[in-house]
């Protein structure tokens, strides 16, 4: 259940006993875990928040976020070792924009991912930044003319939807950016925006739409969906976490509680751990689901797991000062990503299998 700064255990059984077949996944209570510490390559870049991820399998990660110089707003996990992402050409990428920060990260393959944040232009440095990977290099797509693109998702069809940073929701179909239609009255404050979008194969596409009334107060949550192109409101509350599709067409997401929309109808599924955020859900079916997030009392990051009846705390020890921002799994494999002040703005990539 994570705001951003401007405007997502035990598991049931008897004692002794698993809940997974032995030809089964591994019952992640099993998992070991290690961690990596990512820090900018620059002795004097002290900020390296990093935020999103996109993954096509345990071997190939890309994660994405605030970097302190430009050099560093990618970086990318091949089954080895992180390293940064060249994109600028005076790094030895094929951009041609020098003034950049990536904000969201979405892939249909390997050879198919885009990225989507902020450049210098006519808006100062906040016009929208749209880049494209073929499986070779890294190029800039012409971006809609709106301002800094905050999220970015995409359908079975191929379409790609962004949302940027004042409101409004942009449709890409491969040729033409066009903005579609929001049945409900958008707030005017510059602090509003969709933060996440959603779908699951034949599924219908959701966003989680960002209303903060200044950069510092409390606004509210809107979960709309989109249906003949057009996109309408389905929930609204406080704060609601970046939500997950099951196969099923159920949609996942927390407010006070966790939410599972079965034909956009809300009910509860399970009961987390008293005082725990959900920034992300991500699963592989409705009873494997992992979220990440922290323990909003002394802000202890720590990552979950749904069986399909209870949540279950994974980390014997949480994190102090971490707070988990993204999560992903093949079922074998779960990576979670977090940011931690020690002493520096550093990024921490939490991997259990």
């Amino acid at each position: 259940m994570n705001r951003p700064l401007f405007i997502s255990i035990s598991i049931v059984a008897f004692i002794g006993c698993s809940l997974f077949e032995d030809d089964g996944p591994k019952d992640p209570r099993d998992y070991t875990w290690t961690i990596d510490t990512l820090k900018h390559p620059y002795p004097d870049n002290y900020q390296l928040g990093l935020q999103r991820m996109w993954a096509s399998s345990s071997d190939d990660i890309y994660i994405v976020g605030h970097s302190y110089r430009v050099f560093g707003t990618m970086w990318h996990f091949n089954g080895n070792a992180w390293s940064v992402v060249p994109l600028d050409k005076r790094d030895g990428g094929f951009i041609e924009t020098n003034n950049h920060s990536i904000n969201d990260i979405f892939g249909f393959s390997k050879d198919d991912i885009w990225a989507v944040g902020r450049q210098s232009g006519k808006r100062g440095i906040h016009d929208a930044f749209v880049i494209h990977y073929d499986g070779w290099k890294w190029t800039e797509i012409t971006p809609p003319d709106t301002t800094e693109l905050m999220s970015i998702g995409g359908g079975d069809n191929g379409k790609i939807w962004v949302g940027p940073y004042g409101g409004g929701i942009f449709m890409y179909n491969g040729t033409e950016w066009i903005e579609e239609k929001i049945n409900f009255t958008e707030p005017s404050n510059k602090h509003s925006y969709n933060d996440n979008f959603v779908s699951h194969q034949s599924h219908s596409t959701y966003a989680i739409f960002t209303n903060i009334s200044d950069a510092f107060s409390n606004g509210s949550d809107i979960l709309l969906k989109r249906k003949d192109n057009q996109w309408e409101e389905i929930y609204i509350e406080y704060s609601l976490s970046r939500p997950w599709v099951s196969e099923k067409g159920a949609v996942y997401t927390q407010d006070y509680e966790v939410k599972k929309f079965v034909n956009d109808i809300p009910e509860k599924a399970g009961e987390t751990p008293k005082g725990f955020g959900v920034s992300q859900f991500y699963g592989i079916k409705e009873d494997f689901i992992f979220a990440c997030g922290r323990f909003l009392d002394g802000n202890f990051g720590n990552v979950l797991f749904y069986n399909g009846k209870k949540w279950i705390t994974l980390l014997e020890d949480s994190f102090e000062g971490v707070f988990f921002n993204d999560i992903w799994s093949d079922g074998r494999t779960v990576i979670a990503i977090g940011n931690i002040y020690n002493p520096n703005l550093n990024t921490i990539v939490l991997r259990g299998e």
